[in-house]
This record gives C-alpha cells, sequence and structure tokens, in this order.
C-alpha cells in the first residue's frame, strides 16, 4: 500500500462528515440530507474504488498501515484488511447512499422533513 492512510481515511471520514453536518445546523442552502447523501457517496466510492484495487492473491491481510502511537509504552495504530473485510466495506458502502436517500425519499412524502 502506498504511503497515504487510506484504511484511516475511510474510517474517520464518515465520523468527521457526521460531525461537519452537526456543527452546520439549520443554516439555510442545501439540506442536511443532501449533504449526507453527498458525503456518503463521497465515502461509498472511495471504499470501492480501494476494493477494487485489492490485490487477489495476498494472504491474510493486504491492506496495513502501523502508526506507533506511544513507543515507551508499546501502542501503536494498527488497521489491516483481508478478504472479508473487503467485502464486507464493499457491502456497507453500497448501502449508506442507499439507505439516505430512501430516508429522504420518505421524508418528502410527509412534507415536514428537511429535504
Amino acid at each position: 500500500m502506498s504511503g497515504f492512510p487510506w484504511l484511516s481515511l475511510i474510517l474517520w471520514m464518515p465520523l468527521l462528515a457526521g460531525l461537519a453536518l452537526i456543527a452546520r445546523g439549520r443554516e439555510t442552502g442545501p439540506s442536511r440530507s443532501s449533504t449526507a447523501w453527498w458525503l456518503s457517496l463521497a465515502s461509498s466510492l472511495l471504499t470501492l474504488i480501494l476494493c477494487m484495487k485489492a490485490p487477489m492473491e495476498s494472504g491474510p491481510s493486504f491492506w496495513k498501515e502501523s502508526i506507533e502511537w506511544i513507543p515507551s509504552l508499546g501502542v501503536a495504530y494498527e488497521l489491516g484488511m483481508d478478504g472479508m473485510g473487503c467485502i464486507m466495506l464493499a457491502l456497507t458502502a453500497l448501502i449508506m447512499p442507499v439507505s439516505i436517500e430512501i430516508g429522504r425519499a420518505s421524508c418528502r412524502e410527509r412534507v415536514s422533513c428537511d429535504v
């Protein structure tokens, strides 16, 4: 894997997007559900691209990140993804934008939602 922490980006991007939506509050402009949909779509595309680049012949863990956090205590931040993890990430990546869009559609029917 290259030097860029792709797994960390995939892990932390939804959390940061959620915090950005909370911080945004109820300002005017595009609705929060639209913003949530676009952010989940971006995260999903990033996840699917990473899974498509995965080598199929690798061993137990083909994407790895390891950063020493507190070396004196032997504490490190480590992430790894294998074939089954890649499948689970891809399925989650496909489900999130679809579920947000279904929620937006049901809100449009009730008309009282922020869509």
